[in-house]
């Protein structure tokens, strides 16, 4: 998937989702369940992540990842980074 493709979905499977986060299914699943990242369900046994969970999933890892020293401006940006 392109790199900015997916931002332009309003949901991704699951399998995309790991793909962008960087994360097998399975975390996704316990992200899911845990809260983490928003889904819908559609047919049964299928869920569909909300892109915009993802792009939030990211932007945290990126301040977790920098700790105390990601500036204001970046730790309160909303986009995907």
């Amino acid at each position: 998937m392109a790199q900015a493709a997916w931002l332009a979905k309003r949901t991704l499977r699951v399998d995309e989702a790991a793909a962008v986060l960087g994360v097998s299914r399975r975390t996704v699943y316990y992200w899911i369940r845990a809260g983490r990242l928003e889904a819908e369900r559609g047919e049964p046994r299928s869920q569909r992540v909300l892109s915009a969970s993802v792009a939030r999933a990211r932007q945290a890892a990126v301040v977790e990842r920098l700790g105390p020293a990601v500036p204001d401006w970046l730790r309160a940006r909303g986009a995907a980074v």
